[in-house]
């Protein structure tokens, strides 16, 4: 459940920032935002939270490359049932939703929520996916040592005896 809720925010956060970013740079609604620049920071800071770079080559990167890690970290945290993995994956889920949730300061977002059906479902949906994300992560951090480590060792081993 974690590993799926984990793809679908990965895609319905990277659907949601291109949206917007594509509004606040192509559109005139865009254009007239009075902290544009601001908001567009806001939807990078979504999108690059996870990983520290160099601001000069943040330019050439795409959102797919920047929300990785974060991907990265949550799928590596439970499958090595790593405590310190996983709670940096909280933090920063939950980093991650409170700049989602900042973009409701803007009107010209709060606009587009509102009358733009599309948009608001994608951004819906990446918030409850990561929040569904976030709680997994939670329930798994407190479910750590009790066997899906030595489970997943075992498991090639039963899986070629059985003859499946």
């Amino acid at each position: 459940m974690f590993s799926i809720g984990l793809q679908l925010a990965f895609f319905c956060v990277i659907a949601s920032m291109g949206l917007w970013v594509d509004l606040i740079r192509t559109t005139d609604e865009g254009r007239r935002a009075t902290n544009a620049t601001l908001y567009l920071a806001l939807a990078i800071i979504v999108c690059i939270v996870c990983k520290a770079i160099r601001l000069v080559n943040a330019p050439q990167l795409t959102s797919p490359q920047l929300m990785v890690p974060w991907m990265y970290l949550g799928w590596t945290s439970v499958r090595k049932e790593s405590k310190t993995l996983m709670r940096v994956f909280i933090l920063v889920s939950t980093l991650m939703m409170g700049g989602w949730g900042g973009l409701f300061v803007s009107t010209t977002f709060r606009q587009t929520f509102v009358n733009w059906g599309f948009f608001a479902s994608i951004s819906a949906a990446s918030c409850l996916f990561a929040l569904m994300c976030t709680i997994l992560g939670v329930i798994c951090l407190r479910n750590f040592n009790k066997g899906l480590k030595h489970f997943r060792k075992l498991s090639p081993i039963f899986s070629n005896k059985v003859g499946y």
